[in-house]
């Protein structure tokens, strides 16, 4: 048997149609399984006159058929009997491999019975070696049949790509959704669908909807093939603007807004419908919390329009100021508040009308009963509606508190005045503190010195005082009260005495960090406890003088007595003269 044989091989690109001028051919790479040079020369002839170009390679056994059998093939063209192989083992051989090239058998004399087997096999055509004027048409049909299955499988790879892109997006898509096809059989759901139902519907058995139970908001039970899906699909509609309340099988319910869209074909036929579950429960809780909390705050909670009325309030602004939601809305804002407080009102709201939030501004408005109450505003724009949103908090109170604390501080400050007693707050953590001016004036200052502290304090003390100034200070973080009484340093060298008392504040740990108390300066009264010492010692020796010379006179007349006795005489002294 002669070898193979091949043609140089020109690059390889897809068959294209047959020119019916012969104007140009059309390259087509092949195979040819072939033992007799004259046969293959024979088939290659006719391919050209049927107005292609091959670009071949002859074989005649199976490992030269396996080398060059590839998936660039156009075409193989084998003999059905060979003496080393076979048309029939080739055909299988490709087969398993996976490839799909036109096989076109073509002998001498084949059989009925084996041209069907080998068509059934997976062969494109067969022929005879005497007729081989159809070959190029066979050719022609086989090639055009492999161009339109390549299409049709890429159009199937597509189309499969296409859905599988379709359930990954339905997937992936947090809101519920699923389809049902014309019958309303639910053909496709994601987990989101799942999650809301409670349950995962059967595919193709399921119908119109995957929930449970279905109910109207007035509590009405609707029946699932009256459901929005089924009344999308049947009357080939969207349904918008409706909501429901889906029941889960543990009896747990969810409100619902659902948005069924029929799908149809090329022809206008309805297919189907694709819908999309919106939970709106939260939202709606969110709603009415937000009502509840608009309704029941103790705030003032009003919406300004642009013409300045109010739009809506809450009841606090009838319960604080006494007009009714009617009266509140018959003249602009502007009207109840204070003549003196209008400037200061349109101060605060000019970042209002620059689109920013307002800082806390106050102004008084007036209330029914003629009186004011004090109103601390904020507020914020809305600027696509064009309205103002505005917190108000009553704080009369607390302005009546503000004027009586100023009346206490300064009744306070007077009697310190009147009483020469410093405030002191001593930080225990950075030994900083502050202090009124009276505080350093009682340590020889007249204006208040830049820094203070506990180890300034010491460098004021006397030295004979200031190890017990430093035991009184470590018993006060013991015991939370300081008590110091002890002589200090003026910035002149004077002498003078110092009472200083506080009391110990502690952090949540248990740690001292700061003492707050009041020095006096207690000179003048030491100094008053000396003198009158002094007189009560001088007193107790004037006293101790005395008592001694009416001893001695006593004595003196005793010794009288004694001697006129002696004498039997009658004693001078009457009385106790012992």
């Amino acid at each position: 048997m002669p070898n193979p044989a091949s043609h140089p091989q020109a690059p390889l690109h897809s068959p294209k149609k047959v020119a019916t001028d012969d104007s140009r051919a059309d390259a087509v790479k092949i195979l040819i399984v072939e033992d007799n040079d004259d046969d293959a020369g024979l088939l290659l002839r006719e391919l050209r006159r049927a107005g292609f170009e091959p670009d071949w390679v002859r074989v005649d056994t199976e490992p030269d058929y396996l080398a060059h059998l590839q998936p660039e093939l156009d075409l193989v063209l084998s003999d059905f009997r060979m003496p080393r192989f076979s048309g029939l083992r080739a055909l299988e051989l490709m087969n398993q491999r996976g490839l799909e090239i036109p096989f076109i058998l073509v002998s001498g004399t084949i059989g009925e019975e084996t041209a069907v087997l080998a068509m059934k096999q997976g062969a494109t055509d067969y022929l005879l070696k005497d007729r081989l004027a159809r070959l190029g048409q066979a050719v022609t049909q086989a090639l055009e049949q492999t161009r339109l299955r390549r299409e049709r499988q890429q159009f199937d790879a597509a189309l499969r790509d296409s859905e599988l892109k379709f359930r990954n997006v339905v997937q992936a898509l947090p809101a519920a959704v699923y389809t049902c096809d014309a019958h309303g059989r639910i053909t496709l759901f994601n987990q989101a669908a799942v999650d809301l139902w409670g349950r995962e519907p059967e595919l193709g058995q399921d119908l119109w909807c995957g929930s449970w139970k279905i109910y109207d908001l007035d509590g009405a039970r609707v029946s699932l093939d009256a459901c929005p899906m089924a009344i999308a699909i049947k009357d080939s509609v969207s349904v918008r603007h409706r909501e429901i309340i889906i029941e889960r099988p543990d009896g747990t319910r969810r409100n619902v807004v659902p948005y069924p869209e029929a799908i149809f074909d090329s022809a206008g036929k309805i297919v189907g419908a694709v819908n999309m579950l919106i939970d709106v429960t939260d939202r709606n809780r969110a709603e009415i919390e937000r009502e509840r909390f608009f309704t029941l705050s103790p705030d003032l909670l009003c919406i300004v329009g642009a013409d300045g009325y109010l739009q809506r309030l809450n009841p606090a602004f009838e319960k604080t100021l006494g007009y009714t939601e009617a009266e509140s809305h018959a003249l602009p804002f502007f009207e109840f508040v204070h003549s003196d407080d209008r400037a200061k009102t349109l101060a605060g709201a000019a970042p209002v009308q620059a689109g920013r939030t307002s800082q806390n501004f106050e102004n008084r408005y007036r209330c029914k009963d003629g009186s004011y109450r004090w109103i601390e505003w904020v507020a914020a724009p809305y600027l696509a509606e064009g309205t103002l949103y505005a917190v108000g908090r009553d704080m009369t109170e607390r302005k009546l508190a503000e004027v009586a604390l100023l009346e206490s501080q300064q009744r306070l400050e007077l009697a310190l005045k009147s009483a020469s007693l410093g405030i002191w707050e001593l930080n225990l953590v950075n030994d900083t503190s502050i202090r009124t001016l009276r505080h350093d004036q009682i340590f020889g200052y007249e204006t208040p010195l830049l820094e203070w502290g506990a180890a300034i304090l010491l460098r004021h003390v006397f030295p004979e005082d200031r190890a017990e100034v430093e035991q009184g200070f470590q018993r006060a973080l013991a015991t939370g009260h300081l008590a110091l009484h002890c002589r200090i340093v003026w910035p002149d060298k004077s002498l003078h005495w110092l009472n200083a008392e506080g009391r110990v504040f502690y952090d949540e740990k248990g740690a001292p960090v700061r003492i707050l108390g009041v020095s006096a300066d207690v000179t003048e009264r030491k100094q008053a406890e000396q003198d009158i010492r002094s007189q009560l010692r001088e007193l107790q020796r004037w006293h101790e003088v005395t008592l001694g010379r009416e001893a001695r006179v006593l004595a003196l007349k005793t010794e009288v007595n004694q001697l006129l006795a002696e004498q039997n005489k009658p004693p001078r002294y009457a009385g106790p003269v012992a």
